[in-house]
């Protein structure tokens, strides 16, 4: 009877003991499925955190600063038509010159003693950012499958599965979140918060001449004009005015808007634009003066405009970090625009030839000038870009009534696209921005067709913007 009792107890502990085992071995079945789909979660969520984007536009970096981990990745992403650099301010990186739809990685492993990095654009110095890089934490420290882990075996066998269960679901929910805003977001419109003095108010209050302060991410202070697409919001304003506005930026136009006064100064505080006296001079009736000028072009050869006797010359006047959509850059954007319709034309003229100048001697060296073409996809048998000595420049501009001054780090001019046929001569001066691809290609044709100077000669002011 003892012998029967104790087999029963045995087999009693043998069953309980057989039973535990099997809901225990379930239970870590189920631990081991929730860890490993929270690893496999989590190691998703830190592939797609490891990684922060940033885009270059004209003439920005954004965003303008990031933090990230030790070991974490940055990839500049290029928006822009123009060129850029993302260039670490201590050598640790340089990306060299790159345009639209490049990308350029770097990865960043230490924080050390100094967590921030800054960077610029070599090309466009103004343009500045900074990535801040700290201690990496451990990734599985943040899976909530294992800040419960621990306690799991003091609780009963359903509570633990039951547990185990919705851990999975939000570890894997949690995992899922950033892959939706992994991808950068790409602005269609950029505005700006500015302040300024009026300067001159233009006649029918589309546009109004400011000479704001810097622009923070954006371009440094300069007087220029804006274009205002509520020309009621100029009522009651007069020159002297400070005003506060904000500044819409696309990229094919910029305007201002919510224009508030803030203020007065002096008039004879308000810096009134260079005179006429300073950029402009006689104009030769044997021929442009400027076929005489020796230049530097974007490939760093030397180019007298004498070289491109011969050749209908459309020449235009800019400088590279210009930030206004509708500015230089529509400027550059016309030529492009005219030497594509130009090479496109079935039996049309081969004997013409772009001049983009730029005054912006300390900037616009050869390889910057070069990397600014290709963003425009240039073609160097038909476009150079030029520049060169101040002094030569100053003779240039006077000659071809450009008016220009430097303004902080950027420079206040008017707009000049000049046509001279092939034997030098003058034929018209555009003295306006704006869309002028159709008409440069106009003109252009009735140029090339020119073979002898009999008969030209040099527009008077008067004629000036007209055809002959």
């Amino acid at each position: 009877m003892e012998n029967r009792n104790k087999s029963k107890t045995e087999f009693a502990t043998f069953m309980k003991n057989r039973l535990t085992l099997t809901h225990g071995t379930r239970l870590t079945r189920w631990v081991f499925v929730g860890l490993a789909a929270c690893a496999f979660g989590f190691s998703t969520h830190i592939l797609a955190s490891n990684v922060t984007n940033i885009s270059i536009g004209d003439f920005f970096f954004s965003p303008p600063a990031v933090t990230i981990n030790v070991n974490d990745q940055v990839r500049w992403t290029w928006i822009g038509s123009a060129g850029h650099t993302t260039t670490s301010n201590t050598g640790l990186w340089d990306s060299s010159v790159k345009g639209n739809g490049s990308t350029f990685v770097n990865t960043f492993t230490a924080a050390g003693s100094f967590p921030c990095f800054p960077y610029h654009c070599t090309v466009h110095p103004f343009m500045t950012a900074a990535i801040t890089v700290q201690a990496a934490s451990t990734a599985l420290d943040g899976c909530p499958i294992l800040k419960r882990a621990k306690g799991m075996w003091l609780h009963g066998l359903l509570a633990r599965v039951g547990l185990s269960a919705w851990l999975i679901s939000t570890c894997v929910g949690t995992a899922a979140e950033p892959l939706s805003s992994a991808e950068p977001s790409k602005r269609d419109e950029q505005t700006f918060t500015a302040k300024g003095v009026v300067k001159e108010l233009k006649p029918g209050g589309e546009s109004v001449l400011v000479s704001h302060e810097a622009i923070t991410n954006f371009m440094d202070s300069m007087t220029m004009p804006f274009k205002v697409k509520e020309p009621e919001q100029l009522a009651g304003l007069r020159v002297g005015d400070r005003i506060s506005f904000l500044l819409h930026v696309t990229k094919a136009e910029s305007w201002i808007g919510q224009i508030a006064k803030i203020g007065t100064v002096q008039l004879d505080e308000v810096r009134q634009p260079a005179g006429p006296t300073a950029t402009e001079g006689p104009k030769s009736r044997d021929g442009h003066p400027i076929l005489a000028f020796k230049f530097t072009n974007e490939l760093g050869q030397a180019v007298s405009l004498s070289d491109f006797q011969g050749q209908a010359l459309a020449i235009t006047f800019f400088f590279t970090r210009c930030p206004i959509p509708d500015y230089c850059p529509r400027l550059s954007k016309n030529f492009q625009e005219a030497s594509r319709k130009l090479r496109s034309l079935a039996g049309g003229p081969t004997n013409w030839h772009f001049l983009s100048v730029s005054f912006d001697t300390e900037t616009d060296r050869p390889r910057a000038l070069k990397a600014y073409g290709e963003m425009y996809h240039y073609d160097p048998a038909h476009w150079s870009f030029l520049t060169g000595p101040g002094e030569k420049l100053g003779e240039l501009a006077r000659a071809s009534d450009v008016t220009f001054e430097r303004d902080g780090g950027s420079f206040n001019h008017n707009f000049r696209t000049l046509i001279i046929d092939p034997s030098g001569h003058l034929q018209t001066v555009f003295p306006m921005g704006g869309n002028l691809s159709d008409a440069i290609v106009v003109e252009i044709l009735k140029a090339a067709s020119v073979t002898n100077a009999a008969g030209s000669r040099t527009l008077t002011k008067g004629e000036q913007g007209k055809t002959r």
